[in-house]
């Protein structure tokens, strides 16, 4: 899922994109954000693929305020 195209409900500004969520980096600010109520995050893959797992680092991996760790996710069909 690297560098694939994201979409999201929104931005917290304009350096914390869709697009930080799968560059595969967890450094320099790089990170998604939303200031939405109802987040999501949406990759897409460019075909149908069997998608055996998937990494959420938490905010607070890097530094940040545990508070701003997810604390709800699901996957969509």
């Amino acid at each position: 899922m690297l560098n694939r195209p994201a979409t999201a409900d929104s931005t917290c500004n304009a350096y914390e994109t869709a697009a930080k969520a799968v560059d595969g980096s967890v450094t320099n600010g790089s990170k998604w954000c939303s200031l939405s109520s109802d987040r999501w995050l949406q990759i897409d893959l460019g075909s149908v693929k069997q998608v055996n797992q998937f990494v959420i680092k938490h905010a607070s991996e890097v530094g940040e305020p545990t508070a701003l760790n997810t604390k709800r996710y699901h996957s969509r069909n």
